[in-house]
């Protein structure tokens, strides 16, 4: 089905990630799409597999692929739940995906990491049989914590997790995100948000506001889109 690519682009950048980086299941996402029938699922940048497993073993998916740069760790591996894991750089041209084969594409927190994401949601929609649904996650980089850093500290502070991953190649607000599918002929179906840790107080400082800054305190986008 697959033919893959080389997986060696940015592999380095993945190095020295924290525990569970690549292990946590995204049943947030998986929630955003319709339970009418089992799907054909396939994944970009599926880590170790977690959420396509959950997708399996809940009914949600009858059949599930995973595609990531990074091979699964000897104890994170995919089980017999996932019905193929290619390890490939997705951004590879060497790297070819079926047309109209499958129901839905999740890209959880990816495309940010891409050289061209604009590219690879092209490359998804051709994936997906007519009517078919695109999940993405995407961070939000309007959050105050980010720019916090960068305005007020001039220090754009690098993490190995987080709005300022050392591995983010891209950088998105709400709009930027929704352009992005829409560019590549997606509808947007629905726009959730992760408002990420934040507690009473940044609650109460965004109602005091009357929510006019209610996205500087949105953590991710979550975008639910449908192939036209």
């Amino acid at each position: 089905m697959f033919t893959r690519g080389d997986a060696v682009t940015t592999h380095g950048l993945y190095s020295g990630k924290p525990a569970g980086y690549f292990g946590a299941a995204r049943l947030d996402l998986l929630a955003l799409l319709p339970a009418e029938r089992p799907l054909r699922l396939l994944e970009l940048g599926a880590g170790h597999g977690a959420t396509l497993q959950a997708a399996k073993s809940s009914g949600l998916a009858s059949y599930a692929v995973g595609v990531d740069l990074v091979a699964p760790s000897a104890t994170g591996t995919p089980d017999g739940l996932v019905d193929e894991f290619v390890v490939a750089d997705i951004e590879d041209p060497a790297f070819e995906l079926p047309d109209r084969q499958f129901d839905a594409v999740l890209c959880a927190d990816v495309l940010e990491h891409l050289v061209d994401p604009w590219s690879t949601v092209e490359r998804a929609a051709r994936v997906l049989r007519p009517g078919g649904w695109f999940v993405a996650s995407i961070p939000n980089f309007r959050n105050h914590r980010a720019l916090r850093r960068i305005v007020c500290h001039g220090d754009f502070d690098y993490q190995q997790a987080g709005l300022l991953d050392r591995s983010h190649l891209r950088f998105f607000c709400r709009r930027n995100a929704i352009a992005l599918l829409t560019g590549a002929g997606f509808s947007i179906e629905r726009v959730s948000e992760n408002m990420g840790g934040y507690g009473f107080r940044h609650r109460m400082l965004d109602a005091f506001m009357l929510g006019l800054a209610h996205e500087f305190f949105v953590f991710q986008f979550l975008i639910l889109a449908r192939k036209q």
